[in-house]
């Protein structure tokens, strides 16, 4: 018996219930065996099917991302411009200094740099993203799926609904792979992605990339959607970012063609003078306007409004007293 699986049955002999024990514990192992410190990663990669079900609480890693019974799956588009240019604050983009990354993003951002290591493919960003949470024995049988990078709409048609469709057919592919009789196959799991040899190989991302393209043939959106709804890995809320400028009739009606269920609208300011400023090249109006459409539509509005320089030199007091005419009377949300 491994040293990790000989831990594994004093953490269940001992009833450990807490991190401060387990963690005890964990340190005598590894003082006594002269190994590293066992993460809880490498000690649910020896445990059995039923050992993970039963040390689920004690073993599972950043328990709140799926508290909600939901696992967010942020993915990021290719690296593009915006058509109306840089905004003040943006400091990536194609060519920018940080390299080619989103327009909105420096490359060292979790979702990002999981982007790169992808090469921006939406199909292996979500199975990137779905096997690590097996990993830390969280279930990922709700997604949200969250497209972020910029301004996804300015994006070409055929480029948005393949994204789109890529992104559910992962998950479909994902529960078709690794799900039997409705409960994950937790061996073919670690067989596929390697777990349990060396994952500093640099070879392993390779070979494991070129498993999964044999599986990303073509298909289309709507026969995706459809799939998705029996899938044992279902995207119950889709994220998309806008702009106000780009959030009208049209842009709505693509977004629910999509599935897309909640839109973030880069509101930025509740000032006009701020927005010029920050080449925004939209109004306040234009935001005020997106967030009314959305809501006639039906979606979940998120307005985001940040802390830019523009804004804080107005005052706290002014601030307060605006937000409060735009959010408390309604304008960007309910009152």
């Amino acid at each position: 018996m491994s040293i990790l699986k000989t831990l594994i049955e004093e953490i269940k002999k001992k009833e450990i219930k807490n991190q401060r024990d387990l963690n005890k514990l964990k340190l005598a192992y590894a003082r006594k065996y002269k190994i590293n410190f066992p993460t809880n990663i490498e000690i649910l990669n020896q445990a059995s099917k039923e050992d993970r079900v039963k040390l689920k609480k004690i073993l599972m890693l950043k328990p709140i991302r799926t508290m909600s019974g939901v696992a967010p799956v942020a993915i990021m588009t290719k690296p593009h411009k915006c058509p109306h240019g840089s905004c003040l604050f943006c400091p990536g983009g194609p060519k920018s200094k940080f390299g080619n990354v989103p327009q909105s993003y420096t490359g060292t951002e979790p979702a990002t740099r999981r982007a790169i290591r992808n090469g921006y493919d939406p199909y292996l960003q979500v199975m990137n993203r779905l096997e690590h949470y097996v990993l830390i024995n969280q279930n990922p049988e709700k997604v949200e799926l969250i497209i972020m990078g910029g301004n996804f709409l300015s994006l070409e048609n055929k480029y948005i609904d393949e994204f789109v469709m890529y992104a559910f057919k992962a998950m479909n592919d994902f529960a078709k792979l690794f799900y039997k009789d409705q409960k994950l196959d937790i061996e073919k799991f670690q067989k596929f992605f390697e777990i349990n040899t060396n994952r500093d190989d640099p070879k392993r991302m390779d070979r494991i990339h070129s498993r999964l393209l044999k599986y990303k043939k073509t298909s289309t959106l709507e026969k995706e959607k459809k799939k998705n709804v029996i899938s044992m890995i279902k995207c119950i809320g889709q994220v998309i970012e806008t702009r106000p400028d780009v959030c009208n009739k049209k842009e709505i009606d693509k977004m629910l063609e999509l599935g897309c269920t909640k839109v973030e609208v880069g509101v930025q300011s509740v000032y006009d003078e701020a927005l010029k400023k920050l080449g925004r090249q939209h109004t306040t109006k234009d935001g005020i306007n997106a967030t009314q459409r959305l809501k006639d539509a039906g979606f979940k509005g998120s307005v985001v409004s940040e802390g830019h320089s523009e804004n804080r030199r107005f005052g706290p007091d002014r601030q307060i007293t605006k937000a409060w005419e735009y959010f408390g009377s309604g304008m960007y949300g309910s009152a």
